[in-house]
């Protein structure tokens, strides 16, 4: 598997990266990461990957260089692009987003349903758990700790938050609302921070703490330690990993109701703030132009000011929901959750491959053979390439009209010098005498999108020699191409009826 993305960052995308690559490597997947820059953090795979995974922003919906695509991609604003249906339909196997709520908006404009799953987010139970340290407050007053941790842009709702905190508790010093800032000079930049920086630098009541210097998954767990609820008054979110953490660290929640985080944080753990739902009167989001018009949750500012002051007040009630709020993040952990990606790439092998290519011109061939069979080596780990020269030099010596074709791609695979020498070892191996069998050729070309779909349409035979050709085997099956297995029976009865050549050369390079 080759994963796309970041995967060294303090970012939600880089952390489910992280845990979910992780969490599939110990279940024996082999996997590459690969930054969106292009920088693999992982030695080269021993072939071309079963299945490309991509999450990452800006999403990337076009085809896959080879097999599968599973693209994960949340989004937030009821409608989605138009050009993403287009690309998910062209060219995405599956599509993971993290709440049925993303789902439907998916579904709704047109995507596949049949290929959009739902695979939430996870926790990591050890570090965000009810004991441990809690994080030093520069404020030591007492009193309520109320905390907001995201990124103060206004799909987070961050003047609902704070105009609301300042309604309820005008004047009074015993509450402070603690506010962990994200993306300040990059993802979420804003104008929405400007009074609440002011207000917390004034020192005035009721008491502000802001924080926006980076601070580790440690030091997080700490801080939803150090509060006593995390307030979350949302307008879009895909699921919302801050409220999972503070229900992990035993804290109780105040989130916007209707929106995906009904669907992991059951009515025990939490003060839900109703909202209705306000449309955004541009069907454009950034540079993204939408298929209807966009359209948030709208919290109630007024009910969450009351809320603010009935949490405040009861204390045995932030308890007991805070209990609640552990009990129910505990089925969220990364191993359950790596369960639940390992299923869908279970289900993703038995689906056919996406191509934009299908339909698409076949590749044109210099030998002009009666017969072309082709097989892709594992030109970095084992397989039965050996075997297969074996049967080829039995069933078809020289002088027979047919090539038996080795794809291999130079920028995975190596230069067509190294590839050659693996050849000639296997043929060693196997003692078979290259000078006296049909043509063998390597098929040297960049595995772009499609061009396994040409290929296979354009030869007579295929002969998978490791696990991982399944891929190359299924679009075979699909296109009606025989499947041969590496044993001179069987290419025999393949080549019964060609007529003899004498004009053929041991191994080319094209």
């Amino acid at each position: 598997m080759r994963w796309v993305g970041d995967h060294q960052l303090n970012t939600s995308l880089s952390i489910i990266n992280r845990r979910v690559a992780a969490e599939l490597a110990s279940a024996g997947v082999r996997i590459q990461r690969v930054e969106r820059s292009g920088v693999s953090l992982d030695p080269p795979l021993p072939h071309v990957a079963d299945v490309e995974i991509r999450h990452q922003w800006p999403p990337d919906f076009g085809p896959a260089a080879a097999g599968r695509l599973a693209v994960i991609q949340p989004w937030e604003f009821g409608t989605v692009p138009g050009e993403w249906v287009a690309g998910i339909n062209a060219n995405v196997d599956e599509l993971w987003v993290p709440s049925e709520y993303v789902r439907q908006m998916y579904v709704s404009d047109g995507v596949d349903p049949s290929r959009v799953s739902v695979v939430p987010n996870g926790v990591d139970l050890r570090t965000f758990s009810a004991v441990g340290r809690r994080y030093k407050l520069q404020t030591r007053a007492k009193g309520v700790r109320f905390l907001f941790v995201g990124g103060l842009t206004p799909r987070k709702g961050p003047d609902v938050l704070f105009n609301a905190y300042r309604a309820a508790f005008k004047g009074r010093d015993d509450v402070t609302l603690v506010i962990k800032d994200f993306g300040a000079n990059g993802i979420y930049a804003s104008d929405e921070r400007d009074a609440i920086r002011r207000h917390a630098a004034s020192r005035a009541l009721p008491r502000i703490e802001y924080i926006d210097r980076q601070l580790t998954d440690d030091e997080m767990a700490d801080l939803y330690r150090a509060c006593d609820v995390l307030v979350h008054p949302y307008r879009g979110e895909g699921f919302g990993m801050p409220v999972l953490e503070a229900m992990a660290c035993g804290r109780p929640v105040m989130i916007t109701a209707g929106g995906p985080t009904d669907e992991f944080c059951p009515d025990e753990a939490c003060w839900r703030i109703p909202a209705g739902r306000i449309t955004i009167p541009s069907r454009q989001i950034s540079t993204f132009e939408t298929l209807r018009y966009p359209w948030m949750l709208d919290p109630d500012p007024e009910h969450l000011c009351r809320l603010y002051q009935e949490v405040a007040e009861d204390a045995d009630g932030r308890v007991r929901r805070g209990e609640a709020a552990r009990k129910a993040a505990e089925t969220y952990s990364w191993s359950h959750i790596g369960s639940l990606y390992a299923n869908r790439l279970s289900v993703l092998g038995d689906r056919r491959v996406q191509s934009a290519a299908s339909g698409a011109a076949p590749v044109d061939f210099e030998e002009d053979v009666d017969r072309r069979l082709l097989a892709m080596p594992a030109w970095r780990g084992s397989d039965r390439l050996a075997e297969l020269l074996a049967a080829w030099s039995q069933a078809a010596p020289s002088g027979t009209s047919a090539c038996l074709y080795l794809l291999a791609d130079p920028s995975i695979h190596g230069q067509a010098e190294e590839l050659g020498e693996h050849v000639m070892d296997a043929a060693a191996r196997a003692d078979v005498d290259l000078d006296h069998v049909a043509d063998i050729v390597l098929l040297l070309r960049p595995l772009v999108a499609g061009y396994d779909e040409r290929l296979l349409a354009s030869v007579d035979g295929y002969v998978p020699l490791h696990p991982a050709n399944a891929g190359q085997l299924r679009l075979a099956h699909a296109q009606g191409v025989p499947v041969l297995s590496p044993a001179p029976a069987a290419l025999r009865a393949w080549l019964d009826a060609l007529p003899a050549r004498t004009d053929r050369h041991a191994v080319r390079y094209q």
